[in-house]
């Protein structure tokens, strides 16, 4: 949504900066470089494009200094000392937005570990939730890997992948949705989207899938930042 489009539903834009780290070797994915910039700045300028005049970044508190340091020359991005976890990240926004409005602002939470999500997505997610009677509407990708039930610690069956998605980016719920998330203490330990997502499943919380491009897929690795580079161009655009 457009900052100067009178009649857009207000749009509150949040990076969430988390200490979730690479499981090869240990460094925070957020903070891992694509094309020299960490993978949050990526994040930034993606939301900006989508219409974001203001964002959010939440950090936490030990890694605060270096996001604010990467994101000095951003005036519109500000940086908010909070969030080991997505949950604390989520209540630190709630802290900071009034509420009470008639009709609550819509929240994008814009997961860095998915730094090529194209602005375009975002605007359409955000239109889908905006229009929508969904709870939480947020991007997928399909399942690509073999996934195996196990009952008992026994592996039994293939479970059908067209039955299954990925998580990619944006998140987009309503903070009025946010705020009823808010009332059980669980949401503080919920790490990330996957965590959020199933809390607000097991809350009774609609949520809606949007099949996201496939430049959309999130890094879980250094590897997959190498990958993300190799499709990209040296302007940090994707190819077309």
């Amino acid at each position: 949504m457009s900052s100067d489009d009178a009649s857009a539903t207000d749009v509150v834009y949040l990076v969430p900066v988390l200490p979730l780290t690479d499981r090869t070797d240990g460094l925070p994915l957020a903070t891992a470089r694509l094309h020299g910039r960490p993978l949050f700045t990526h994040a930034v300028r993606t939301l900006h494009d989508a219409g974001g005049a203001e964002v959010l970044v939440t950090a936490p508190l030990h890694g605060a200094a270096a996001v604010r340091d990467e994101l000095d020359d951003d005036p519109r991005a500000t940086v908010v000392e909070d969030g080991e976890t997505l949950g604390q990240a989520l209540l630190s926004v709630l802290s900071l937005e009034a509420s009470g409005a008639s009709d609550e602002p819509l929240l994008v939470v814009h997961d860095p570990r998915c730094p090529l999500v194209p602005a375009a997505f975002v605007r359409d997610v955000v239109a889908r939730a905006d229009a929508g009677d969904a709870g939480v509407v947020v991007g997928t990708r399909p399942m690509t890997d073999t996934v195996k039930s196990v009952v008992d610690g026994v592996v039994q069956r293939t479970v059908d992948r067209e039955r299954l998605v990925v998580l990619a980016s944006p998140l987009v719920m309503r903070l009025a949705v946010l705020r009823r998330l808010a009332g059980r203490p669980q949401l503080a330990e919920c790490a990330d989207l996957d965590d959020v997502v199933s809390f607000a499943r097991a809350a009774g919380v609609s949520v809606e899938w949007v099949p996201a491009p496939g430049l959309a897929w999130r890094v879980d690795d250094a590897a997959g930042v190498s990958v993300l580079e190799s499709v990209t161009d040296g302007g940090n655009r994707p190819r077309q």
